[in-house]
């Protein structure tokens, strides 16, 4: 393994850069089918895994990388590159995905939460805008601003039945508009003066992705977002190497400490985008 060590002040953080066996990998967020398909495409194009998926070491359960993790597995590939991390670091943060539905019909809509609740059993309670704190804590409720009112939605305790009744309420609401954005808090409640239904999801813990992935089961889709100190970027790994049998694990976990040695580590700043924003201090480039 290739190991990296980042200081934040007085905290040390390591990362460790190599190969798992994709069998021995848990998932904790679904994919979506056509981000799937579109991922497989690209892999069966290129000839490197550009960037390691981030995996806590202690559980192997998948942070960030999902949809890579099940394009290489669905091709074949019996390892995928990694980024080993402590998930419970203090210097890791787990943050929820805010929904911002475009273009909605707000009638149909007050109708439809209303409708879900009843039908589920569900508590909520109402309130105007100027009653209730935009940028407050996330609970485990869900809260959908439509206009000048909120809708708090009480949901189960569990949060992975929590989190199911979401993804409904998601389905529900995108008929009824014209498209739906996942946005950090800041940007989505940007959008509460506009045509647009702003849902502030529950919050989620550490705690609950751990159990939830290794129970075998996997929340929705955009339930959290992850941000580690530090994400290492372009370490471009032949794919090659990862689709040989004929080596252990530890022989290509050898190979890709040889290749990772030879090339040059550039630091960053991030909170930039690249092919994506991250949200990362800072990022380690391989080149």
């Amino acid at each position: 393994m290739y190991t990296l060590y980042y200081s934040a002040g007085r905290e040390i953080f390591s990362i460790k850069i190599g190969a798992e066996d994709l069998s021995r990998l848990y998932l904790h967020e679904e994919t979506v089918h056509h981000a799937l398909q579109k991922l497989v495409k690209a892999f069966k194009k290129s000839k490197f895994q550009y960037h390691p998926i981030i995996v806590d070491e202690k559980s192997k359960v998948i942070l960030d990388g999902m949809h890579r993790a099940s394009a290489m597995k669905e091709l074949g590939y019996p390892r995928v590159a990694v980024c080993f991390v402590d998930y419970f670091s203090k210097l890791i943060e787990v943050k929820n995905w805010y929904r911002v539905f475009i273009g909605v019909d707000f009638s149909r809509v007050i109708n439809a939460i209303k409708d879900i609740c009843r039908n589920y059993g569900l508590i909520f309670e109402e309130k105007r805008i100027g009653e209730y704190n935009l940028r407050g804590q996330s609970t485990d409720s869900i809260d959908l601003i439509v206009r000048d009112k909120v809708f708090i939605i009480k949901g189960p305790q569990n949060k992975y039945n929590l989190y199911r009744i979401v993804s409904y309420l998601d389905n529900k609401i995108k008929s009824l508009s014209n498209s739906i954005k996942y946005l950090p808090e800041k940007e989505a409640l940007s959008y509460i003066s506009k045509d647009s239904v702003v849902e502030k999801t529950p919050i989620i813990t550490k705690k609950d992705v751990i159990e939830v992935a290794l129970s075998g089961k996997v929340f929705p889709p955009k339930t959290t977002r992850h941000i580690i100190p530090v994400r290492p970027l372009f370490i471009n790994i032949p794919l090659n190497i990862l689709k040989r049998r004929d080596l252990s694990l530890n022989e290509v976990n050898d190979i890709i400490n040889k290749i990772l040695l030879q090339k040059k580590l550039v630091k960053i700043r991030g909170k930039i985008y690249l092919d994506r924003f991250y949200e990362e201090n800072h990022l380690y480039l391989f080149i």
